[in-house]
């Protein structure tokens, strides 16, 4: 593998950014009727915040239904992993765990030590799971607590979210 300024570069590979649901038009007028009754709900209840929240999730699933996934590139490094134009210091990662329940899920999870950065999943599609877990065990510690993916992200595919 190449070597540049993070070091020798030991995996790499890209992912789209978004996973893009093939939604029907059933979907959708059931997500319109929910919304609407959430909308309803919120001005009657006088939740204007609850109201502004369904208006802005309501757009951002337009949009991004809207135009397709861009590639994300992922590489792990001696140093530390780059996650399209980010680097990230081993030392800013508390934690790595890989759910592989194919086909379903096949993500790699990465927990950071700040508390303002969320968990981050990268989806492995073809990567071997048992050989970059074996390259990641040498820079980072395996959280063996999670075995199945995180309830959020179940939902999302689940409601195609």
């Amino acid at each position: 593998m190449a070597s540049n300024k993070y070091g020798e570069e030991l995996a790499s590979w890209e992912f789209p950014e978004f996973v893009a649901h093939e939604r029907s038009r059933a979907w959708y007028v059931i997500a319109i009727i929910i919304g609407g009754l959430l909308l309803l709900y919120a001005v009657l209840a006088a939740n204007f915040l609850f109201a502004v929240i369904i208006l802005v999730a309501a757009v951002v699933i337009f949009l991004r239904s809207s135009q397709p996934p861009q590639s994300v590139p992922f590489a792990l490094y001696e140093d530390g992993i780059r996650i399209g134009q980010k680097f990230y210091d081993f030392s800013e990662v508390k934690s790595f765990c890989i759910i592989y329940n194919p086909p379903e899920v096949k993500s790699l999870y990465f927990n950071f030590n700040s508390l303002w950065q969320p968990r981050m999943r990268i989806p492995l599609d073809d990567v071997d799971p048992l050989s970059l877990r074996d390259l990641l065990l040498e820079y980072l510690a395996e959280d063996l607590d999670q075995e199945d993916e995180p309830f959020s992200d179940g939902i999302s595919r689940l409601f195609k979210l």
